[in-house]
């Protein structure tokens, strides 16, 4: 997934203690969900967004985390770099059309091989590096450790607001029986499995409760996303589930 990809990047950054990190990942069982996200926008230095069509039709992220996030951009000057993981009509959204994207020529990261994409997160990596030093020239190793983040979107300290990478751009569809086999056996796992997806918390609170893993095979079929139902599956440790999709008549 997207950002896991970039975390990867900046940790090399973070081990050095040049800048710290923060995503959602970080708010502990039966924290304040809402709070701790609004602190951690409070206190970013740099953002990120990662742009794709799930992030720009999200409520949530753009009423709350977008709407803060540009304000600060526009009266403290937040460093705000928003990264186009997927293709979506991001030049049709006023606000971030003005906005400089990354990679280069606004190409997004799912077009690239392996090489390419490892290669233009390097080179964002490098560039919030170098905007998060200008933004605290001041700053000292042990205040880094203590410094906050950003939500969906991502910040720098961040939380990148990613997606999962598609395995294909076809859509994909399973029978109904294909959902029962799975989502009655998904059982405890649907929470991992959601935070590989990125599923927004505020659209996890409306699951019916029971059924989570409903839940998010509903998110991904709304999204047209179930194409990386299996990849994410795999990577979760769920193989068994993997072969009841690859089994089960589409």
């Amino acid at each position: 997934m997207w950002k896991d990809r970039l975390r990867t990047q900046l940790g090399v950054l973070q081990q050095q203690s040049i800048l710290a990190l923060w995503d959602d990942r970080r708010i502990g069982a039966g924290a304040d969900w809402y709070q701790e996200i609004c602190q951690a926008m409070e206190a970013a230095h740099v953002a990120v967004f990662l742009i794709s069509a799930d992030f720009l039709t999200s409520p949530f992220i753009l009423q709350e985390e977008v709407a803060r996030l540009m304000t600060r951009r526009q009266q403290e000057g937040l460093p705000i770099v928003p990264i186009l993981v997927r293709p979506c009509l991001w030049k049709q959204v006023p606000w971030l059309a003005l906005m400089q994207l990354r990679p280069t020529d606004a190409q997004p990261l799912s077009a690239g091989n392996e090489y390419q994409i490892e290669t233009a997160l390097m080179a964002i990596a490098e560039e919030i590096a170098a905007l998060f030093q200008r933004a605290t020239p001041e700053t000292t190793v042990a205040q880094i450790q203590r410094t906050a983040a950003t939500p969906a979107a991502a910040a720098v300290s961040p939380r990148p607001v990613g997606t999962g990478q598609r395995p294909t751009d076809q859509p994909v569809h399973y029978s109904g029986q294909t959902k029962i086999a799975v989502c009655s056996r998904l059982l405890a796992d649907w929470s991992q499995l959601a935070d590989y997806l990125d599923v927004p918390l505020p659209d996890r609170a409306r699951f019916d409760r029971g059924r989570e893993p409903q839940g998010v095979w509903e998110w991904l079929e709304a999204r047209g996303r179930l194409a990386e139902l299996a990849g994410t599956l795999a990577a979760i440790g769920r193989d068994d589930l993997v072969e009841v999709l690859q089994a089960r008549p589409r």
